[in-house]
């Protein structure tokens, strides 16, 4: 039950009890339990369930290797390969003056 905004006291013990009665009348039933009897610090030992829990083996798993190798093929088929940066040398650039006559080079990233 998600409790979105603070409800009175009577109100939530009359949902607890409306949960309740629904239990009980789907053929639930309720254990009692003597009073401070503890699961966690019984001398006798947790208190066990009426059904066992843990009494399953562990069940089988079917393998898909197989699955997940042609996922992984149709992936690295898929995948675009980023692009490499461009190395780009330095150009050498003239510089002239007014008149045609080259006055010195430079070197320019471009």
């Amino acid at each position: 039950m998600k409790v979105v905004k603070k409800y009175p006291k009577e109100y939530i013990r009359a949902e607890i009890e409306r949960q309740i009665e629904n239990f009980l009348a789907k053929g639930g039933e309720i254990t009692q339990i003597p009073a401070g009897e503890s699961g966690w610090d019984n001398s006798k030992g947790a208190i066990k369930p009426g059904k066992a829990i843990f009494d399953q083996s562990r069940p089988t798993r079917t393998p898909l290797d197989h699955v997940l190798a042609t996922v992984d093929a149709r992936r690295l088929k898929n995948k675009r390969q980023p692009k490499k940066p461009e190395v780009t040398k330095p150009k050498e650039k003239i510089i002239y003056d007014d008149f045609g006559d080259p006055i010195r080079r430079v070197w320019v990233n471009e």
